[in-house]
């Protein structure tokens, strides 16, 4: 439900035109190294397969979910669930973006085990001055009160060349 009035408050042109948005909720626990090994896919994540999600999404959102050390399994919720970057014609890759507050124990695990998975990391900062923080935080009284956040942006390590 977050997701969808986040969407509504930040992209409201969106909201009532033909090419939206999809949103479908994913449950990190399901995607153990176990599962994902498993062939065929263990009933756990072959629900995702019969969704056409697996190996098929072209940007995962998530916010608030680095507190608990399982929590690391979101490199493997990454690696089964983005699409592969196209290999010709644009720089665009397929990627998960977290919000996260600066403050949370075990961030360093989590961008740890994102590279022992093949995956990149880049961390920016938000400003307190940023319109997103701003908006959220009008819509949701006390929401971040005097705390600090990052964007997470999580790709899989292959370069994008170009097709010249």
């Amino acid at each position: 439900h977050n997701l969808h009035e986040n969407i509504r408050l930040n992209f409201p042109s969106l909201v009532d035109q033909e090419q939206r948005l999809d949103v479908t909720p994913v449950d990190f626990r399901d995607f153990t190294k176990a599962a994902a090994a498993t062939q065929p896919l263990s009933p756990e994540l072959q629900k995702y397969e019969d969704a056409g999600l697996y190996g098929q999404v072209d940007m995962i959102i998530g916010a608030d979910v680095v507190y608990d050390i399982g929590h690391n399994q979101l490199a493997q919720v990454c690696l089964s669930l983005l699409a592969q970057p196209p290999e010709y014609g644009t720089c665009w890759r397929p990627c998960a973006v977290f919000l996260l507050p600066d403050g949370r124990p075990r961030l360093r695990d989590f961008v740890n085990e994102l590279v022992r998975a093949g995956l990149t990391c880049r961390i920016e900062r938000i400003l307190p001055s940023c319109p997103m923080v701003r908006r959220l935080r009008q819509a949701r009284e006390g929401w971040g009160a005097g705390a600090s956040f990052s964007l997470y942006f999580v790709t899989r390590a292959e370069s994008c060349e170009s097709s010249t």
